[in-house]
């Protein structure tokens, strides 16, 4: 059994259904309706946190041929019954007889099982949140267990509960991945960056693909298809055109990429370091004449070099120890003359520039 909700003139309205097998697949059937206020159904005795649930309800499910189970019933209307008699419920909850040989085989069906690439598109998202999708394949098969022995309706439902945690500021973005609208077009930023994709393309590919889906009969399966848009789908065309792509999506997704490459990176320990002075006593030492002179230190973003620090430096053989810094451009007053600057003043690091 599994509760469903309606919307009914404005209202939402509650019903109890159930999904049975029928062949290779699973229909929806209604057992009771509960009206606006499923909680009028559960009744508290002596105003304490034990309740049982109304007769009336036990035999609406009797005359549809089912046995009234109290467990069932609690998992049904969960949502609806007292804070409190929750908590104590839950103290004293202990996990089913046989759920463990259960989720052993539902593991290895999802193995096996052709589940509908719509619903693993919205299982995904909903699970890791990636506006790029091109890894769906490489996500674990048991990711689609709750998609098991479930009507289409039943499914739909589920789907409508686990939304409930997008925040209103991604549900365009969700639409835009859940459809695959990014495979309508060649750009690489179309799976990270909808924005700068042209609209008006974008809003005929996401029509085209509702319509696809909408008249596909494979993937209602019991529920009926038509001209007009399934209820189901209305509330994702909702989403698209009444919201904006969110615009910092792209720089989420780039930190948690960046985070996965890096994770359990350790940074190396310091090295010894040494003062202008310290140097400039070895290299007397040593019998060097050090000229100072000032050196520019040019760093490499994004393909070009630009200046990132300047700092006074010494000219003289490099100090034993340190390596050559390989990499970038460092300019000094002739560049047509060969030495080696000891370069001082890089955070966490002394380096060997070799020209």
């Amino acid at each position: 059994m599994y509760l469903a909700r309606k919307r009914i003139n404005k209202k939402i309205h509650y019903i109890i259904r159930e999904s049975v097998a029928d062949g290779d697949t699973f229909k929806s059937r209604d057992l009771v309706e509960l009206g606006t206020a499923p909680e009028n159904w559960i009744v508290y005795p002596d105003n304490g946190y034990a309740f049982y649930f109304d007769e009336a309800l036990c035999d609406a499910l009797e005359a549809k041929g089912m046995e009234p189970n109290n467990e069932a019933l609690e998992q049904v209307l969960w949502p609806f019954i007292d804070p409190e008699s929750r908590r104590v419920i839950e103290g004293f909850s202990r996990p089913p007889a046989g759920r463990q040989t259960l989720r052993r085989k539902q593991k290895q069906r999802c193995q096996t099982e052709a589940f509908h690439m719509f619903d693993k598109r919205r299982m995904h998202y909903l699970r890791f949140g990636e506006m790029d999708q091109s890894r769906l394949h490489r996500a674990p098969k048991t990711l689609y267990r709750r998609l098991l022995e479930k009507s289409r309706d039943e499914i739909e439902q589920q789907f409508m509960e686990m939304e409930q945690v997008l925040q209103a500021h991604e549900k365009k973005s969700y639409a835009f991945v859940i459809f695959n609208l990014a495979g309508n077009f060649s750009s690489e930023i179309a799976r990270q960056f909808p924005q700068a994709l042209p609209q008006e393309k974008v809003d005929d590919c996401f029509l085209d693909a509702v319509c696809r889906l909408n008249a596909d009969p494979s993937f209602w399966a019991d529920l009926e298809t038509g001209d007009a848009l399934n209820e189901y789908l209305a509330r994702y065309v909702c989403w698209f055109f009444d919201g904006d792509f969110d615009g910092g999506r792209y720089l989420v997704d780039l930190i948690w990429q960046f985070k996965r490459r890096h994770h359990g990176f350790q940074p190396p320990p310091p090295r010894e370091t040494m003062s202008m002075e310290e140097g400039e006593a070895v290299s007397y030492a040593q019998g060097l004449t050090l000229i100072p002179i000032r050196i520019y230190f040019f760093q490499k973003t994004a393909g070009i070099f630009v200046q990132d620090t300047a700092d006074e430096c010494l000219v003289g053989n490099p100090f034993p120890g340190r390596t050559a810094l390989n990499g970038g451009k460092v300019v000094v007053g002739n560049p047509n003359v060969n030495f080696t600057v000891f370069f001082h003043g890089l955070p966490g690091d002394c380096l060997i520039i070799r020209l």
